[in-house]
């Protein structure tokens, strides 16, 4: 299929919304954590290697924040060029 373009408004919105919610989830994920690292007294090996693991990883948190909203953004636009080509009132 080619160059086929189209999609279903309904779920395209489904989509809209689960990019969002996932997006908000990952930076919950990743202030859970700084926060529960921030106030925990701990030391040691296991301390140092997780906070060194944690500082590589939380970027990844981040990129994924940043690529589900964009990814949001797009299908919002897509959903609301497709709803107005066709005239449909539903716009998110």
């Amino acid at each position: 299929m080619a160059g086929t373009v189209g999609a279903e408004l309904s779920t395209l919105s489904a989509l809209h919304r689960t990019f969002q919610q996932k997006a908000q989830e990952a930076i919950d994920i990743k202030n859970a954590v700084e926060s529960g690292v921030g106030s925990a007294v701990w030391t040691g090996t296991y301390s140092e290697q997780f906070r060194a693991a944690w500082a590589d990883y939380r970027k990844n948190l981040d990129n994924l924040q940043a690529a589900l909203l964009g990814a949001a953004d797009d299908v919002r636009t897509n959903h609301n060029n497709i709803a107005q080509a066709t005239g449909e009132g539903d716009r998110i």
